[in-house]
């Protein structure tokens, strides 16, 4: 494992996060936090185990939503190594790319950073090491594990992270476009959804443990079709 960046790794001026936006962004992630925690009756008997790993399923594919929706509208091609495709035997597709990692994990402003910022403030030391977890999720995108998070024995998570986004992330739209945030930033708001996440399990999962467990989500959803989720999207 390693320590998380501590600064910036990579610029930001694809997303055109300013104050105002950020602002809105933070604002989002809390109404994130109530709706999803209603929805699934995030109590510590339902498992908060379940509610990080849809905090971080939410957060992951939020980046891929907005990828595909500026390739179907033209702002964005596919190309290395912003963006890249794969297409499987059955047809599903997979999606790569530094427009994906930077609002993952290398940029200031990213899931990643934000959650083991919050992470660290609660005494957290340790951290998932991330060139691993993107490897393994590049190497498993053609086999049946794919998208199964791998955490420490006696750490399980009731519904894979898949069926959460099918289940919960069409009810996340109207939250995530509340205040007029762009769908670039989408990923913005689920990221300060997840510190508040981690804040407030602090007391039932050590938050090294949050942190895996949401980036175990996320990247894996960072790869998957929206229309695979979304009937209408």
């Amino acid at each position: 494992m390693s320590e998380p960046a501590t600064g910036p790794v990579g610029g930001i001026a694809d997303t055109q996060l300013d104050e105002t936006p950020l602002a809105r962004a933070r604002t989002t992630g809390q109404d994130l936090v109530a709706h999803l925690a209603e929805q699934q009756d995030a109590t510590p008997e339902s498992g908060l185990e379940n509610f990080l790993g849809l905090l971080g399923a939410v957060a992951g594919f939020s980046t891929v939503y907005a990828l595909v929706r500026r390739l179907d509208d033209g702002s964005l091609s596919l190309r290395a190594p912003d963006a890249m495709q794969v297409i499987l035997p059955n047809g599903t597709k997979r999606y790569f790319g530094s427009f994906l990692n930077r609002r993952l994990a290398e940029q200031q402003i990213s899931l990643f950073n934000l959650a083991a910022g919050t992470a660290k403030s609660l005494g957290a030391e340790r951290f998932p090491d991330l060139p691993e977890l993107f490897e393994r999720v590049a190497q498993s995108a053609t086999s049946a594990d794919f998208g199964v998070p791998r955490l420490p024995d006696g750490i399980e998570i009731d519904t894979s992270p898949e069926t959460m986004l099918t289940r919960y992330y069409s009810g996340c739209l109207p939250v995530l476009g509340r205040y007029g945030l762009h769908a670039d930033d989408y990923f913005a708001a689920c990221a300060f959804a997840v510190q508040r996440g981690i804040a407030m399990s602090k007391d039932r999962i050590n938050p090294e443990l949050s942190v895996r467990i949401v980036m175990e989500c996320a990247v894996p959803m960072s790869k998957i079709d929206p229309r695979a989720v979304l009937a209408d999207f």
